[in-house]
C-alpha cells in the first residue's frame, strides 16, 4: 500500500500521487507482494584458489520479542501516550488512538508525530488531509533519525524510522526490512504489518514465507491487535501448509468481539456447516450473519434469510 514509483526522490514515505484507496498501515491489510527479488548469482570459484575448511557458522540471530522490552532508558512523556494509541488502533478504537498520538505530539515526542501523519493519510479518526500527512513528516523526520540512532532497541522509535525508511525502498525485500527490527524488537503493529508483508508471497518459497507471516501475525494477536487476529484465522482456516482450524475458530472470535465483520462471516459459515472443531448450529450462525450485516456486510442479511428460511421449512 506505499507507492514505491519515484520514491527515492521523496522524503516522504508515502506519494502524495498515490491512489487515495490505499489502506491503513497502522489497521488494515497491506496488498500482498506479487514478486519476491531474484536470488543473488554466486561467483564462480577460481580453478587456482586454494581449498580452506568452511568458516564457522554464524551465530543464530536472537529470537524476536514477542511483546516489546522495557525501556532502559528514562522515558520520554510523550512515549507512553503513543504506546496507549497503539493499543487503541489494536482495538480499532480509531478516535482514541487518534487523540494519544495529538497528546504525545503535543508533548513533542518526534515519533508521535508519524503515527499522527498516517492517522490524516488514511483519515483514520479524522478527516483525510494530505497537506497535513507533509507537515507532520517534514518536522519530524530529522528528529526521529536522531532518536533511531541514540535508542536502536526502542521499538516505537524503530516503528516510525521503518516507515521513513520506506520512501527510499524499492524491493519486496527492502520494505520487509524496514519493519523487521521494529517486529523483532516487539512492536505490535510492526508485527503485524511484517507479517502481512511475507503473506502470500508468490514464489518457491512460498510455503515458507507463510509460515514466516504466520509468526508474526501470531505476534502481534497475542498482543490483542484485531486485524492481526482475523488474518490468524484466515491462515489457519485456508492455507493447508500452516492449517489450524481450532486455532482459526478462537482467533475469529477474539476478531469478532472487536469489531472485525469479516470474521462473524467465517463464524457464521464454520457454524452452519460445522467444521473446525464447532458443531454445527443454524442459530450460532444466524447469530453472526446478524452481526455482519449490522456493521454493513453487503451479503450477510441475504445469509440470514435464507437460514431463516431453512428454519421455518425444518419446523
Amino acid at each position: 500500500p506505499l507507492s514505491t514509483s519515484a520514491a527515492s526522490t521523496s522524503k516522504f514515505p508515502l506519494s502524495t500521487s498515490s491512489s487515495s484507496s490505499l489502506r491503513s498501515p497502522l489497521l488494515a491489510t497491506p496488498s500482498p507482494q506479487s514478486t519476491s527479488p531474484p536470488p543473488a548469482v554466486p561467483s564462480s570459484p577460481s580453478s587456482s584458489t586454494p581449498k580452506t575448511s568452511p568458516p564457522a557458522p554464524a551465530p543464530a540471530a536472537p529470537a524476536p520479542l514477542r511483546v516489546p522490552r522495557p525501556p532502559t532508558q528514562p522515558t520520554p512523556p510523550g512515549r507512553n501516550l503513543v504506546s496507549q494509541g497503539q493499543e487503541y488502533c489494536c482495538a480499532l478504537n480509531h478516535v482514541e488512538a487518534l487523540s494519544s498520538f495529538q497528546a504525545a505530539c503535543d508533548l513533542n515526542y518526534a515519533p508521535a508525530h508519524m503515527f499522527l501523519a498516517l492517522m490524516h493519510w488514511y483519515g483514520l479518526g479524522c478527516e483525510k488531509a494530505v497537506s497535513e500527512y507533509q507537515h507532520l513528516c517534514d518536522i519530524s523526520s530529522d528528529s526521529i533519525r536522531e532518536l533511531a540512532n541514540i535508542s536502536p532497541e526502542d521499538d516505537i522509535v524503530q516503528f516510525a524510522l521503518g516507515f521513513l525508511d520506506m520512501g527510499t525502498a524499492t524491493t519486496p525485500k527492502q520494505q520487509k526490512k524496514c519493519f523487521k527490527r521494529a517486529a523483532d524488537l516487539g512492536n505490535v503493529l510492526a508485527q503485524h504489518y511484517f507479517g502481512m508483508l511475507n503473506y502470500k508471497v508468490r514464489s518457491v518459497n512460498e510455503r515458507n514465507e507463510n509460515k514466516l507471516a504466520l509468526e508474526y501475525l501470531q505476534y502481534a494477536a497475542e498482543q490483542g491487535h484485531a486485524t492481526a487476529q482475523y488474518y490468524v484465522g484466515v491462515m489457519c482456516y485456508n492455507d493447508n501448509s500452516v492449517r489450524n482450524k481450532q486455532l482459526a475458530v478462537r482467533m475469529f472470535e477474539e476478531a469478532a468481539n472487536k469489531g472485525v465483520t469479516q470474521a462473524h462471516i467465517y463464524l457464521g459459515v464454520m457454524f452452519e456447516i460445522g467444521v473446525g472443531g464447532v458443531l454445527k448450529n443454524v442459530n450460532k450462525a444466524i447469530e453472526h450473519f446478524t452481526k455482519a450485516a449490522t456493521q454493513g456486510h453487503p451479503n450477510a442479511q441475504r445469509q440470514v434469510d435464507l437460514l431463516n428460511k431453512s428454519q421455518c421449512l425444518v419446523f
